[in-house]
């Protein structure tokens, strides 16, 4: 999934790079994915996520999931992600744990890029 969702940037840039929509001045892939992150967190993590499961470890300075390993299921307890995000009673479910330590429900990521796109390919 993560895969996916952040290589819809590839064939976005590639089908609209001339006519990105109002407040992305991105002249190049890398630069249209740098604005992407910036303007959705979520998007930066789950390209990180797919970045850090193909090459193992990333050393690119932006990233805030640099290893694989931070990707793995597990449960989380109340108090330990985003307020109002992941399912209630603390599920096996995939966490994220970014370089700082924060925890991030892997499908309230997912939710967010999925509904970025959508709001992106619909103007």
């Amino acid at each position: 999934m993560a895969v996916n969702l952040a290589h819809l940037a590839d064939y976005f840039f590639c089908s609209f790079g001339e006519a990105l929509p109002h407040g992305y001045q991105a002249k190049n892939l890398r630069d249209f994915k740098a604005e992407l992150g910036e303007k959705c967190p979520a998007y930066g993590l789950i390209r990180d996520v797919s970045d850090s499961h193909k090459h193992a470890k990333l050393d690119r300075y932006s990233a805030r999931v640099s290893d694989a390993r931070q990707t793995s299921v597990g449960s989380m307890g109340y108090g330990e992600a985003e307020y109002g995000s992941g399912c209630y009673g603390s599920p096996s479910e995939v966490v994220v744990i970014t370089d700082d330590g924060q925890k991030h429900h892997f499908s309230s990521l997912v939710m967010t890029v999925d509904s970025m796109w959508q709001n992106l390919l619909s103007n």
